[in-house]
């Protein structure tokens, strides 16, 4: 059994050196993509042997990329190493997924702080800079935008970016691992579509007031980095909310495709207002989360008859 483990490890660290070295040829633009994989077999081998083995097993990987690969994909491989290690320590331990999911973020939200904020000079990202030509894009694509949003507005919203960003990845790589690993055998919670996402009246309450002094802090011009952070976490967990209850009735017609297309509807200003009105107020009903208990109770029920 020892030599099987050592043989498995031995093999994801010499995946991991490969893909760095494919990489390189390709002068990085597997990057992101290849990142999202990479989770997988640091998740799978967590999930089968203990958390101090994995960690080695992740740390070798990680080492061999530090000798064969770009500087971005080796803070890629870190960010990947990391999010497989809780994940396969999370469904070892059969976490619910709310856990996941918050932990995952967490994972997420880091390693982009740490992009975006901190290394940003290591790796000749200018998220500014970045922001501003995009901006100015999309004004001569369409002039009027310029009467809705200005460019200081779109810098001040670099914090929403870097928390979609973070829930963005945190999904595709919970959803993308639970695909192959459940075809291994490896159970996951409950699936990851959007229109499962739960939040309480409780937690609802908390976001809520959390929301409203950042609000009214920053309008008072205080803007300082923790409070522009809060400001936009609790207004993004109201619009995701809203988003899962759209996203919940369009399950319940036989579409659960539409999530897609109530995604690209962000793009529209308007749109993420209206998810978070949406989502606060179904989270103080908790209507979607009724007929969501309705519908599993009847399953069981089911179940149980059969």
């Amino acid at each position: 059994m020892k030599t099987r483990q050592l043989v498995e490890g031995a093999m994801i660290a010499a995946l991991f050196g490969l893909v760095s070295i494919l990489n390189s040829y390709s002068a990085g633009m597997m990057d992101s993509l290849v990142g999202y994989f990479m989770v997988v077999p640091i998740a799978w081998y967590g999930y089968r042997y203990n958390l101090k083995d994995n960690m080695i097993v992740a740390f070798v990987s990680v080492l061999i990329v530090i000798f064969t690969g770009l500087p971005m994909f080796i803070f890629i491989a870190i960010y990947s190493s990391m999010f497989g290690l809780f994940l396969g320590e999370s469904l070892k331990r059969k976490l619910k997924k709310e856990w996941i999911l918050l932990g995952g973020f967490i994972v997420s939200f880091i390693a982009n702080i740490m992009l975006y904020e901190v290394l940003s000079g290591l790796f000749g990202i200018d998220l500014i800079a970045q922001l501003t030509q995009s901006y100015k894009n999309a004004i001569e694509f369409w002039p009027s935008l310029k009467k809705y949003i200005s460019l200081s507005q779109v810098k001040n919203m670099i914090p929403l970016f870097i928390l979609g960003v973070s829930f963005m990845e945190c999904y595709v790589m919970l959803a993308l691992t639970q695909i192959i690993l459940m075809r291994f055998h490896i159970p996951f919670p409950e699936s990851f579509h959007l229109s499962t996402f739960r939040l309480s009246r409780k937690a609802g309450l908390v976001c809520a007031i959390l929301l409203a002094v950042s609000f009214l802090l920053r309008n008072n011009g205080m803007k300082n980095i923790f409070v522009n952070y809060t400001y936009y976490l609790t207004y993004m967990i109201f619009v995701v909310a809203g988003l899962s209850y759209f996203s919940f009735f369009f399950v319940l017609q036989g579409k659960p495709g539409a999530s897609a297309l109530l995604i690209l509807l962000l793009i529209i200003p308007i749109t993420p207002v209206l998810y978070a009105i949406v989502g606060g107020i179904d989270t103080i009903t908790q209507r979607k989360n009724t007929i969501y208990d309705e519908i599993m109770k009847n399953a069981n029920h089911g179940d149980v008859k059969e």
